[in-house]
Formats: structure tokens, C-alpha cells, sequence
């Protein structure tokens, strides 16, 4: 094939896409984070971008909004070459993300939420009544499930509802390109059921959608497109299709994953930690009980708000106890701070991921007693359990 051919080839590929990547590579301090990843979303349809923790898809898709500068390759927004320098400037181009940690106002309305920075003026002053009317026009374009009043205050609306005000501002500036980063790992069925409906919807009109997650039976459900990364390079695309969850899973992980869920190892030892109707002051943990035993994990699952956090910071004395008792190898302890807490041997590692190699450090020397495998129990936070 000629050079001029060649040319013509890959010029009406481009017309076939709405984003293309091609060659993208980003090294920080030396560790190569993307390794010439190609990427595309065509018109009108859901791209699933999927790879273990660590694969690179949060460093391309920060390539993508000008989060970070790529070193080399190219990105092209309907067929232009774009270099956005920040993600305001790929939001006003037409590429807009919706975070897993959403990024609002909560004490302020719907509206103002949505047309934060581009209030309508009227005289000089806010214009309320276009503001509401034009709110309520981008809502309708999500779909009739989709009931929300422009003037509520954010805060008072549930963490799917909250969602759905970010997907309304990225469909308020015409976003061709909208990424959505573990969209269901807040919501309930119904929730999920909604949101998809939405997506389905937002690809009828001919947008494109970048759709991050882990959750295989959603990416069936929903994706067009998977294209599967591991170690900051691109393994594979394909249409969905013409592939499998098998498949998947042994792209992300880079070999036959023959028993996904391998019987637990370990003996479980005597009790060391109970906890009995644990209530905090602000009312976040309501009547909280379990038991931990030696060479034992007890996952603490709920869904965003449920009281995870706090009935940790709790434990912890970050947060005040109103009532319940704790006893750590059979005496009762207050942890009234966290100092307290760090002296009875009771350590919690924060969210924070710049704090947690030195949080994981202490902990260490805190529970290198502790021997052997572990076995797993999860347990809901926000209610008692089971009797």
C-alpha cells in the first residue's frame, strides 16, 4: 500500500471515531505508566475500559482531560488534533468525566451545580427563572425516571441522584465524550437499573461513553466496545460481542484464572476484638456489634454514607462514642483520641493514599505477632447483624 493511500485509509478511520488515542506513553520519574496505548470511542456507542488496579486506565484517562501532559502519540477529537492543557479546557471541548468521588458543591442547588462559573444574567444579575427552566430541560434529555428539582440543595439528594446532576453539566456543555469512573459503586439495583437507562439513552443521541469498572455483569449489560489494559499498556480491544468474561479476566489478569474463588486457607484463633451496640454522638452508627478472631478478616461493606467510615473513626476515637462497649483481648477500652487508641494497639489506616505506606508501617510493627493465613468474613456497616 502506498504512503498516499495509507493516508487516505487512516483518514476515514478517523471519521469513523469520535475520540481517537493513538501512541499514548507517560513515564513518571522513570516507571513507564503507558506504553503506546491506542484507544477509540465511536459515535453513539458505550467503550468499556477495564484492567486491574494499577493497569494505567486513570493515567490515560488524565491524558485525556489534561490532567497530565502525555510525552509522546496523539489525541484527536472529531478527526482535530487536540492538546488540552487542563480539564476545564477538555470540558469546554466537549470531553467531560464523572468521577467515583464526586466533585460538587453540596451546599449549594442543582442548578447552581450544573451552571457553576456560567450563570445566565439578566440586567447584570442571576437569572433565576432561565437557570431553572434550562435545568429542568437538560434533566428531561436523561429520561422521565429522572425527577429532580432544580432549586433542592445538592445535599439533599441521594448519592445516585447527585450522579445524575454530573451527568446533567457534562450534557449541559455538549459533551461528545462522557467518562464515567465506577458509576455503579454507590448505587442500588434500582439505582443501576436508572443509570443505565440513562446511558442507553445519552448513546441514542450519538454520544460516546467511557465506561470504567470491574463489574463484569455491567460491562455486558452495557458496552459496545472493551478494550482491556495491564501493566500501563493496551492487551486487547474487541466488540463485546465477540468475547466472554473469561476472556476478560484472563486479558486483565495475563493468565487462565482456572478457580476465581479458591477455597480460603487458615485457622481461625481465639477471639480478640468484640464490639456491642456501638453508637456514635452524631448518630452516623446505630446498635453496631461483630467479633474479629485471630488470623481472621472481617470485611465492614455497605454502600457510600452507610456508616463504614465513621464506625471505623469510632473505633478509632476520631470520632466520639455515645454508647456500646469494645474489648480488645478481654479488657474494655475508650480510645477517647487516636493516641489512646494507637497505645491499646487498635491502628486504622486512612483513605489517604499519600499517609497509607507509613500508616501500613506502623500497623506492621503494631501486628507482627500475628501469624499465618487469614480467613474472611464481610459484614454490613450501617445496621446490627444477624441473630
Amino acid at each position: 500500500m502506498s504512503t498516499t493511500q495509507q493516508e487516505q485509509t487512516r483518514a476515514a478511520a478517523s471519521q469513523e471515531y469520535l475520540l481517537e488515542m493513538r501512541g499514548i506513553t507517560k513515564a513518571f520519574a522513570g516507571v513507564q505508566a503507558l506504553k503506546g496505548v491506542d484507544f477509540y470511542v465511536r459515535p453513539g456507542t458505550v467503550h468499556a475500559l477495564m484492567g486491574e488496579n494499577g493497569a494505567g486506565k486513570s493515567t490515560l484517562m488524565k491524558c485525556l482531560f489534561g490532567i497530565y501532559h502525555k510525552d509522546e502519540g496523539t489525541i484527536k477529537l472529531r478527526g482535530q488534533e487536540v492538546n488540552f492543557q487542563s480539564p476545564h479546557e477538555a470540558l469546554l471541548n466537549g470531553i467531560s468525566m464523572v468521577h467515583q468521588e464526586l466533585e460538587q458543591v453540596p451546599e449549594r442547588s442543582v442548578m447552581e451545580n450544573v451552571w457553576l462559573g456560567r450563570f445566565p444574567k439578566k440586567f447584570g444579575l442571576i437569572d433565576t427563572a432561565k437557570m431553572v427552566k434550562d435545568t429542568e430541560a437538560v434533566l428531561a434529555t436523561l429520561g422521565g425516571e429522572v425527577k429532580i428539582d432544580p432549586r433542592a440543595r445538592l445535599s439533599s439528594l441521594t448519592v445516585s441522584k447527585r450522579q445524575m446532576v454530573d451527568i446533567a453539566k457534562a450534557v449541559s456543555y455538549n459533551c461528545d465524550i462522557i467518562a464515567l469512573d465506577e458509576p455503579t459503586s454507590s448505587l442500588n439495583e434500582k439505582e443501576v437499573d436508572i443509570l443505565m437507562e440513562i446511558i442507553d439513552g445519552l448513546r441514542r443521541q450519538g454520544k460516546g461513553i467511557i465506561y470504567i469498572s470491574h463489574k463484569m455483569e455491567e460491562i455486558f449489560r452495557i458496552a459496545d466496545d472493551i478494550t482491556v489494559m495491564r501493566d500501563g499498556a493496551l492487551i486487547k480491544t474487541m466488540r463485546a460481542a465477540e468475547t466472554n468474561v473469561d476472556e476478560v479476566i484472563r486479558l486483565m489478569v495475563g493468565r487462565e484464572l482456572t478457580d476465581r474463588f479458591p477455597p480460603k486457607q487458615g485457622t481461625i484463633g481465639k477471639e480478640i476484638l468484640v464490639v456491642k451496640d456501638l453508637n456514635d454522638l452524631g448518630h452516623h452508627i446505630h446498635d453496631i456489634s461483630f467479633d474479629l478472631h485471630e488470623g481472621e478478616v472481617l470485611g465492614i461493606a455497605g454502600l457510600l454514607g452507610a456508616g463504614r467510615t465513621e464506625l471505623l473513626e469510632t473505633l478509632f476515637g476520631a470520632r466520639t462514642r455515645e454508647s456500646g462497649t469494645v474489648t480488645l483481648k478481654g479488657k474494655e477500652i475508650r480510645n477517647k483520641s487516636t493516641a489512646e487508641a494507637s497505645r491499646t494497639a487498635l491502628p486504622c489506616v486512612p483513605r489517604n493514599a499519600a499517609s497509607t505506606v507509613f500508616s501500613l508501617i506502623w500497623v506492621w510493627t503494631s501486628i507482627r505477632r500475628s501469624q499465618g493465613s487469614a480467613t474472611t468474613r464481610t459484614r454490613s456497616a450501617g445496621c446490627p447483624p444477624r441473630k
